[in-house]
């Protein structure tokens, strides 16, 4: 039961970065459906990456420090 606390972590680790990075691409790349292109795809993706890493780095670093839950 203790593994849905590192679900949910996980879950705002992940989701709170993500939602800035797309309001910064939106106004920095002007990601919209009619100008995207392969290149402001792959950069979207790379960052998407990135933060699904961070969150799930997070994630692990908390199950260290409190002990991981049986």
């Amino acid at each position: 039961m203790a593994w849905w606390y590192y679900i949910i972590i996980w879950f705002i680790s992940f989701g709170i970065p993500i939602s800035c990075f797309q309001w910064f691409l939106s106004d920095r790349y002007n990601l919209n459906g009619e100008t995207l292109d392969s290149n402001q795809m792959l950069r979207f993706l790379s960052i998407y990456i990135a933060t699904m890493i961070f969150a799930t780095l997070v994630c692990i670093l908390i199950a260290i420090l409190f002990g991981i839950p049986s």
